[in-house]
């Protein structure tokens, strides 16, 4: 069993099946499948646990009462939620609209990425990022000195993100001629590895 950190969003996902896909200027129908327990934490995390790993997540979500139920899912579901931090405001919801095809789109009030403070610098077997926003490459430079670290490819790729193995949607690496893994990554992005 492997000991793995997460570094990523603990999501409130209030999900709506719509009757056909969504178009500019059209009128919906929808049904409400209530709120899930969602975002890279979560949707990475519980995978990790059935896997048999131990696996913790370093998070921000708000004082209200969508934290404090983001916090206890996420603790029931067997993760730990030590490092998930409470912040004076609120967690909000993300909407997840899924179409009669099947395709989501995912809408998300605006909010400015932060770390949780206090991030902790244990050995882990597997640091795993998926966070927008410069503030993490500090952390996973240092992490790196001693813990293996993969990162999503974030989100506009305008962020270094220090680490040993990099994951990029397929269509990053059509768009960008990228054939297959290649020692080194992309040096602007701060990868030393494999992606």
């Amino acid at each position: 069993m492997a000991k793995i950190r997460l570094l990523a969003n603990l999501n409130c996902d209030h999900v709506l099946l719509l009757n056909e896909p969504l178009s500019a200027g059209g009128r919906l129908l929808y049904r409400d499948q209530g709120r899930r327990l969602g975002g890279g934490a979560a949707n990475t995390g519980v995978g990790l646990l059935w896997a048999g790993h131990e696996v913790s997540v370093a998070a921000r979500v708000g004082n209200d009462s969508t934290g404090v139920w983001l916090r206890q899912q996420a603790a029931e579901l067997g993760l730990d939620v030590t490092h998930v931090e409470q912040f004076d405001g609120e967690t909000g919801e993300l909407l997840v609209l899924v179409d009669s095809l099947g395709e989501r789109t995912i809408l998300r009030q605006h909010r400015r990425p932060a770390l949780p403070g206090g991030l902790p610098m244990t050995p882990v077997d597997c640091l795993y990022v998926n966070h927008d926003g410069p503030e993490a490459a500090p952390y996973m430079a240092q992490m790196a000195e001693h813990s293996l670290v993969v990162s999503q490819y974030p989100k506009g790729g305008c962020w270094s993100r220090p680490c040993q193995v990099m994951m990029l949607p397929q269509p990053i690496w059509h768009r960008n001629r990228i054939c297959g893994p290649t020692p080194g990554c992309w040096p602007a992005s701060g990868c030393n590895g494999w992606w």
